[in-house]
């Protein structure tokens, strides 16, 4: 284990159908990552949607690494709407591909390096050109990453990482790899804050086409993705993660029967219309 501390701040974290959220700005993320890197304290942040509360639901696993991370944002605006359903309200979405543009900013900015890992073939490296074309100053490793994952492989990234002396680790593995491999590894790494990125590779080296913006704003990505992907993802999003608002509603009506039994043994009439 690292003898970095840990770096969660005290932002207001919510609880949405047992996967936690951070009420967070992109702004506030970008300003923990720096302060994580400057004051050599460990930061996994988690980044959490629709899907990954399912998946979350099923796997005890990657729902201990999403609450043992330091920070998880909003990477999707039913989250948002689910959250403010709940009235447990977050500062709007954070987008997880756009954290990895600001990572390689923060790089340029700090003069620190960042590992790219995972992704397909030939994926990461065109990512980090792109990258590298925004950010011409950043410092950005792509780390050979075999698939499946052995222990001498995981053994050959950490010392790669370790000599390169990268402060932030992009992992590109899928749900729920890449938050183990976090989970298990970041200290080892010896770097500070490290992130589950998800498609973001495929979508800033061009790989995949990245949602239209009204998509996005109308938390349509999900339809995007499907058409992209149809054989793969149609199950996922249509049947498996639908589930999800059954059981938001459900627990909406668990919290309003909560609190008329409070306010019932309290004595106070209970406005249903609130």
């Amino acid at each position: 284990m690292s003898d970095k501390a840990s770096s969660r701040q005290e932002h207001r974290r919510v609880d949405i159908l047992g996967c936690p959220f951070d009420a967070i700005t992109m702004v506030e993320a970008v300003q923990s990552i720096e302060d994580a890197i400057r004051r050599q304290e460990q930061l996994h942040i988690t980044v959490g949607n629709v899907d990954m509360v399912m998946k979350a639901r099923k796997d005890p696993r990657l729902a201990r690494a999403f609450w043992e991370s330091q920070l998880t944002i909003v990477d999707g605006v039913p989250i948002t709407w689910a959250a403010a359903f709940l009235r447990r309200p977050v500062n709007g979405r954070v987008c997880g591909t756009d954290i990895v543009w600001r990572c390689a900013a923060i790089s340029q900015k700090m003069k620190h390096g960042v590992a790219l890992l995972g992704g397909g073939e030939g994926v990461a490296e065109r990512a980090a050109r792109n990258l590298r074309k925004a950010f011409p100053n950043s410092i950005l490793h792509v780390i050979p990453t075999p698939f499946p994952l052995r222990q001498e492989d995981n053994k050959r990234i950490i010392r790669s990482i370790r000599a390169n002396d990268d402060r932030i680790v992009l992992v590109a593995l899928g749900a729920p790899r890449q938050e183990l491999w976090l989970n298990e590894h970041l200290s080892a790494t010896g770097a500070n804050v490290g992130i589950g990125i998800g498609a973001a590779f495929d979508i800033i080296s061009g790989s995949k086409p990245q949602a239209p913006e009204w998509m996005r704003r109308n938390g349509l990505e999900w339809l995007h993705r499907m058409r992209l992907e149809p054989r793969r993802l149609s199950r996922r999003y249509l049947v498996e993660d639908m589930l999800f608002f059954g059981l938001l509603l459900k627990e909406r009506i668990q919290i309003a029967l909560r609190r008329e039994t409070r306010n019932t043994d309290t004595g106070r009439f209970y406005d249903r219309t609130t």
